[in-house]
């Protein structure tokens, strides 16, 4: 989640993980199996849990992490560079 030191959201890191918290409450999920049950989600809805299952080829990563617009990325709540987005972009690939 979030600590004080990557926490941008005004509110404060704590009222982000409580708000995460209640989120994944609602698909029976905590902070640690939150990824499984996301995924179980999208396989149920005959979607795709990967990047790669959906056709991105692996080597657009940077170039989709370089298309995101810098206001956009301030909206969410944890503080995230070009290489953040980089580093989720290639976990969402094939996990």
């Amino acid at each position: 989640l979030v600590s004080e030191s990557d926490c941008v959201d005004p509110s404060g890191p704590d009222e982000v993980t409580s708000r995460v918290r209640t989120a994944l409450s609602l698909i029976n999920a905590t902070p640690e199996t939150a990824i499984e049950k996301i995924r179980e989600l999208l396989v149920s809805l005959h979607l795709s849990p990967t990047l790669a299952g959906v056709g991105v080829p692996k080597s657009d990563l940077h170039e989709l992490a370089s298309a995101v617009d810098p206001v956009r990325m301030s909206n969410n709540p944890r503080q995230l560079d070009h290489a953040g987005l980089v580093d989720i972009l290639e976990r969402s690939w094939d996990e």
